[in-house]
């Protein structure tokens, strides 16, 4: 806007204030006047339009005309207007933002507001805000003669003398404005220069650069170089705008703050060494497998070059996990003696039933010791039962468990050879074993007769005297034989030769006890050392 486009704005604002500063004007005098009570009478109505018909036929040119007689009325009545605040009335002037059918019927309203009495106190307040208001401050400011009177006695004095004079004032012809005027030319706007920072795209850039890419993903570093790249391009061709620099400064920010940073393998390297020092034949099949299984997975993860944190801790969780679930197989070698120990059972002396039960908890258990996989829990459930089936044996019921043990002790002796014990003993000895014999095939025996003959058969069985191994004295009898007289003296071969004949006279005894035996070798040893050589 150049500087006559605002002085014509600056003066139609001023001339439209104006406008409405005369309307108020023009309400407050009518509230005045009744307040007063000074009502215009009926003759000075009269003569008002009397005087409004003589200017209507003397504006009138041309009857036909209606249109040009109404655009004069109107411009006599905003010519009114301006003269009662002493302004200079030009249609050039006027205000382009008020019509003259808009500014008649201002004029109509407040002559038709002037007449209604009750709103005679509303008015006086609004009298006197207006009087306070920027607008008639500056009506009193176009007052020229008496400053210290309030500029709308001014008005109201000048009204006042234009209306006097209204009747002898000339009438102007109406400016008549084209009907398509042709507006102004549109001045070519002229862009503003924007200045452009690139102060926080450079500190950004500057940051980036310096980050060390070795400790972050290559993927997220890739993002953010590609983004430096973009920038540098920007900062180096200085052809951007602000908001093109700032979204760039933003992205890569964004892509600073996406940096993923390598995980930290030390945790997954400590899991996986305790992984390797576990024996797993110590553990179950299953178990082992689902460990071998995360296992090699561990190692797999290990061996990546690139991974997050969150993966690693995954990973190491996952391992220890499969470590803690490892099954231990059960320990078997309480369960496998017991096992031995009910198989020697005397299977003779028990019921069917509790011999039965039994048998059943010994196959469970054997096929818990063949079950390589088998846990601690299922070797303590096999031990128990098995132990529970053992202590549940019954025995089978009197006389028949004595004779049971008087058959063996008899079948037992039945084994024993006459040519190892001596005659007299053995004789003993075949005497009650054929009584004990005689009493197992009796029918109707009785507890205490069975018992009595285990007793007497043991007994005859202690007696029993095995003979003497006379090989040492058969020996030693030989060697004294063979000794010559004449190199001892009489006293000490005499001796010897009274030992020798004692000696085989045990020798030739059969009832002879092995300490006789000994004996025997003994003084006949005694004898030969104590033989004298006679001197040469």
């Amino acid at each position: 806007m150049n500087k006559e486009q605002r002085t014509k704005f600056i003066g139609g604002s001023v001339i439209g204030i104006a406008m409405v500063s005369l309307c108020s004007v023009a309400l407050l005098k009518g509230c005045s006047a009744e307040q007063d009570t000074k009502e215009p009478t009926s003759s000075s109505i009269v003569k008002k339009s009397e005087k409004k018909t003589t200017r209507n036929k003397k504006t009138k040119k041309n009857k036909g005309k209606e249109t040009t007689k109404s655009e004069n009325s109107t411009e006599e009545s905003v010519s009114n207007l301006y003269d009662r605040a002493g302004i200079s009335y030009s249609t050039e002037s006027s205000s382009p933002n008020l019509t003259r059918q808009e500014l008649q019927e201002i004029s109509h309203v407040s002559q038709v507001l002037s007449n209604k009495k009750e709103e005679a106190k509303k008015q006086e307040e609004a009298r006197e805000n207006l009087l306070n208001s920027t607008g008639m401050n500056w009506l009193n400011s176009l007052s020229k003669k008496d400053d210290t009177k309030p500029i709308i006695n001014k008005v109201e004095n000048d009204t006042q003398s234009n209306d006097k004079a209204e009747s002898n004032k000339p009438i102007e012809e109406p400016i008549v404005k084209p009907d398509n005027p042709q507006p102004e030319p549109t001045p070519t706007p002229v862009p503003p220069v924007e200045v452009v920072d690139y102060q926080s795209l450079q500190q950004v850039l500057f940051y980036a650069e310096n980050i060390d890419g070795s400790a972050y993903l290559s993927a997220s570093y890739q993002a953010l170089q590609t983004e430096i790249s973009i920038g540098q391009q920007m900062l180096n061709a200085q052809n951007s705008s602000q908001s093109e620099v700032n979204a760039q400064t933003m992205r890569i920010q964004q892509a600073i703050n996406s940096l993923v940073p390598k995980g930290n393998k030390v945790s997954l390297a400590e899991a996986i060494e305790k992984a390797q020092s576990i024996n797993l034949e110590l553990y179950t099949t299953a178990s082992v497998e689902n460990f071998n299984r995360v296992y090699a997975q561990a190692l797999a993860v290990y061996n990546e070059p690139e991974l997050t944190q969150q993966d690693i801790d995954s990973q190491v969780s996952e391992l220890n996990h499969a470590m803690d679930q490892l099954v231990k197989r059960g320990d078997k070698t309480e369960l496998q003696a017991l096992l031995e120990k009910t198989k020697q059972v005397d299977r003779q002396i028990y019921t069917v039933e509790s011999l039965q039960a039994l048998d059943e908890a010994i196959g469970e258990s054997e096929a818990v010791l063949n079950n390589k996989d088998a846990t601690q829990d299922d070797v303590n459930q096999a031990y128990n039962n098995l132990k529970s089936k053992f202590d549940s044996l019954k025995k089978i019921d009197e006389p028949d468990l004595s004779l049971v043990y008087l058959n063996r002790l008899i079948e037992e002796c039945d084994s024993l050879k006459s040519e190892d014990y001596t005659s007299d003993s053995f004789m003993s000895f075949e005497i009650i074993l054929n009584q004990s014999k005689e009493l197992a095939k009796k029918e109707g025996v009785t507890q205490e007769e069975v018992q009595k003959q285990i007793e007497d058969l043991n007994q005859a069985k202690q007696n029993l005297v095995k003979k003497a191994d006379k090989t040492a004295l058969k020996s030693m009898i030989d060697t004294v034989s063979a000794l010559q007289e004449e190199k001892y003296t009489p006293e000490s071969w005499a001796e010897l030769q009274e030992t020798l004949k004692t000696a085989n006279s045990v020798f030739s005894n059969e009832n002879t006890t092995q300490e006789q035996v000994n004996e025997a070798i003994k003084a006949l040893e005694s004898a030969k050392n104590a033989l004298i050589e006679k001197e040469v």
